[in-house]
């Protein structure tokens, strides 16, 4: 007898979904979430949910011809398939039979679209399946020419490697399905729960509203991955637009796929539940790599604010906060913030601001709420961030008073420059200010860029009134002083993952003058390599 349910792997993100004494829900820390494997070692350590594709033959095609559609997309793994085949199980056991037994089905059960009701499509959306019907291609030979094509597709190359990919392993990377017509069955990720199940089995109650909403949700992705199985555009994600977690489509249908780092875990690991397979592609080109090593290593950043407040007197080091050396669970020790003065001379700060005055300046955009698709944050005008900003790139870097300061501040820092973001010219006029916020994206974690670890603010020249650097939950204040520098750690010391909730700041409104500034983000791993490759934009 053929199982209830398909067997399926660990999910990713195992127990990510929990409740509170048993009636409500919450989505699980967004910290632990992007610790998790990146999405290509769950791919390759799986074989069973690895992208199925099966073409179902014309009727009247031989037995023959068969055998090489068979050969093609696997055999049946268990002697009884032929019998539970003619039993009728490739239609009412879908799943497991396509999964165990596709060269029974092929041969002996004649699915087509048209023999599917509304409800079958319905349950095999659920279970992760999708019918859509292959027309005929002509001139495309749809076999590799590698020995080594299937290992290639398992590590990712189909996305990595797209180009090339398509040449030489296009039926590894399901970049073709031959030049007969046939109905191709797609296998897009694990079946779908209702609602959520806590380890024991008991279902735990879901309003009844968001369970339509759910249905919505596998209806809709099952509809978006014939698209993408139908778009030559998209040929490269086809086998690795997974959902691989039984949640997806339940966080999706809670807003999951919308938001800061619960959207890049979903993107991840719940591509077609959020339309979102482009961002597969994305992580697998940008997730963090074996040789993208952190400049500095965890646990040191605390060392390098001593060497500043330590061997750099003559700028007068001032130490606005530092860690006190213990913790509790419920404690976070506090972040580094100092702060140096006449780092800039007045007639350094004087050449700079005549410099970038005829910089073009633009009104502020604050990071948005919502990460898109392609993994970036659209920048939103708000009335939470009152200036103008100009960005220091690369004719602005080989200036050379610029350069002289920038790499004096580099010396300081012991970094190098590709760690570094274009520095922003910031101008704040009465009335100019910024709300509380934070320099660290979290998702930025576990790319290839890394946090921003780091952050200096220079300022230009004196504010008249007003222009204070806050910090809100250290309640400090750094006053605006011509040539003086702020430097403040934005994660923990010990885990650059994490940001230090210690150095939240807002910059006051400027009350009388002008506040002129520059402001400059430092990253655990090369952002300007990153950017090369169109990631961390």
């Amino acid at each position: 007898q053929v199982p209830s349910e398909l067997p399926h792997h660990m999910p990713i993100h195992e127990q990510q979904y929990r409740g509170k004494n048993g009636d409500s829900h919450e989505w699980r820390n967004p910290k632990d979430m992007k610790r998790s494997k990146p999405l290509f070692v769950g791919l390759t350590l799986t074989t069973l949910f690895v992208v199925l594709v099966v073409l179902y033959l014309k009727s009247g095609q031989s037995s023959e011809f068969a055998s090489t559609e068979i050969a093609r997309f696997g055999r049946d793994s268990r002697k009884d398939c032929r019998k539970l085949a003619e039993a009728g199980e490739c239609m009412s056991n879908r799943r497991i039979m396509l999964s165990q037994c596709p060269q029974s089905c092929l041969v002996h059960a004649g699915v087509t679209i048209e023999s599917l009701s509304d409800a079958e499509i319905m349950d095999d959306a659920k279970d992760g399946f999708a019918f859509y019907h292959h027309v005929e291609t002509e001139d495309i030979e749809c076999r590799d020419h590698k020995k080594e094509c299937q290992d290639w597709a398992l590590s990712g190359d189909c996305i990595l490697n797209a180009e090339y990919m398509e040449q030489h392993c296009p039926k590894s990377c399901l970049a073709c399905f031959g030049d007969t017509p046939a109905t191709v069955v797609i296998d897009f990720g694990v079946e779908q729960k209702l609602v959520y199940e806590e380890d024991g089995g008991l279902a735990l109650k879901t309003d009844s509203d968001l369970k339509t909403e759910v249905l919505h949700i596998i209806k809709s992705s099952s509809e978006y991955m014939v698209d993408i199985f139908q778009n030559e555009e998209y040929s490269h994600l086809r086998r690795d637009c997974r959902n691989l977690d039984q949640y997806c489509s339940l966080y999706a249908a809670m807003g999951e796929c919308h938001g800061d780092s619960d959207a890049l875990a979903m993107f991840q690991n719940c591509a077609p539940a959020c339309h979102a397979c482009e961002s597969v592609a994305l992580y697998r080109r940008c997730m963090r790599r074996q040789e993208d090593n952190d400049f500095i290593a965890e646990g040191t950043l605390s060392s390098l604010f001593q060497h500043i407040a330590r061997d750099f007197s003559k700028y007068k080091p001032t130490v606005v906060s530092q860690p006190t050396g213990s913790t509790d669970d419920n404690q976070q020790d506090l972040p580094w913030v100092l702060y140096l003065d006449n780092f800039l001379s007045d007639e350094e700060c004087d050449r700079i601001m005549s410099y970038v005055r005829n910089m073009s300046f633009e009104e502020a955009e604050e990071i948005g709420d919502e990460i898109e698709e392609d993994g970036d944050y659209p920048g939103v005008v708000s009335e939470g961030w009152n200036a103008d900003v100009a960005w220091c790139f690369d004719d602005c870097e080989d200036e050379p008073i610029m350069k002289a300061v920038m790499n004096r501040i580099l010396g300081l820092m012991k970094f190098p420059i590709d760690h570094t973001e274009y520095l922003e010219i910031v101008k704040y006029s009465v009335g100019g200010h910024y709300e509380e916020h934070h320099d660290v994206i979290e998702t930025q974690g576990e790319l290839r860029c890394g946090n921003r670890i780091l952050s200096v603010h220079i300022f230009f020249d004196d504010v008249e009134s007003g222009g204070e650097l806050y910090f809100t939950e250290l309640d400090k204040m750094v006053a605006p002083a011509k040539g003086r520098i702020v430097i403040w750690n934005n994660v923990l010391n010990d885990d650059f993952t994490v940001m230090d909730s210690g150095t939240f700041k807002e910059f006051k409104p400027v009350k009388k003058g002008e506040s002129l500034g520059g402001h400059w983000m430092f990253h655990s791993r090369s952002i300007r390599n990153a950017w090369e490759d169109d990631c961390c934009s």
